[in-house]
């Protein structure tokens, strides 16, 4: 397993080895139970707590921006959720570990005051701040061209799809708040430039003191 911490805070959060967050992506075939069980493995033996963070709902906005109707992306969505949650419930239960207690989806961040408190101060940002909001739409720019022709996207479609960034950004920046750890390490096998500047304070959204963000090769 290689990890590769993007500055020192994030070092500093990956050596305190209390709580992992696993970024997992519907539909993207990396995420085999093979791979998960690998990461679980990793997880305990070397944190001593750790989640998966599976934006479920959000999907949606992803494939709307990619031309679906409303009726279509809900229908892919809850076929493709449900195939990747088996792998995940598949994974968990193989190491005798409870899915509901390791997994962050949209149900649960959504009844977390501290999630939710965090989704609206980054709407609020994007709304408001202009070189904040251009960082998202540039992010989801760089989605959207790993799934559709780059002359498909516009600002009808960017506009769909940064509702799902936006929902990520307080895992990136405070899983630990969110989780009721001290320090927390979230972990995704590519990183892009807005990853970048969160950690080199860059931006007018600030990471939370103790959290951190890895990439992770299997």
């Amino acid at each position: 397993m290689q990890i590769s911490p993007l500055g020192q805070s994030c070092v500093n959060a990956f050596e305190k080895k209390e709580h992992l967050c696993f970024g997992v992506s519907p539909f993207n075939s990396l995420f085999s139970q093979d791979y998960l069980e690998k990461l679980i493995d990793w997880s305990l033996e070397n944190f001593r707590s750790f989640h998966f963070f599976l934006p479920d709902e959000p999907t949606i906005y992803t494939l709307e921006a990619m031309g679906y109707t409303t009726e279509e992306a809900r229908r892919k969505m809850k076929k493709q959720i449900n195939w990747l949650r088996n792998k995940m419930h598949k994974a968990l239960e193989s190491k005798k570990l409870t899915p509901k207690n390791h997994i962050l989806d949209h149900a649960t961040l959504t009844a977390n005051d501290f999630f939710r408190k965090e989704l609206t101060h980054v709407s609020q940002l994007f709304d408001t701040n202009e070189n904040f909001r251009n960082i998202c739409l540039e992010s989801s720019r760089w989605v959207l061209m790993n799934k559709i022709d780059e002359n498909m996207i516009n600002e009808v479609s960017l506009l769909k799809a940064v509702k799902y960034f936006l929902f990520e950004i307080p895992m990136f920046a405070a899983t630990n708040k969110i989780v009721g750890t001290e320090t927390s390490l979230f972990c995704y096998h590519q990183s892009i430039s807005f990853h970048e500047k969160l950690y080199s304070n860059n931006l007018c959204y600030k990471p939370e003191i103790g959290q951190g963000y890895a990439t992770i090769n299997v």
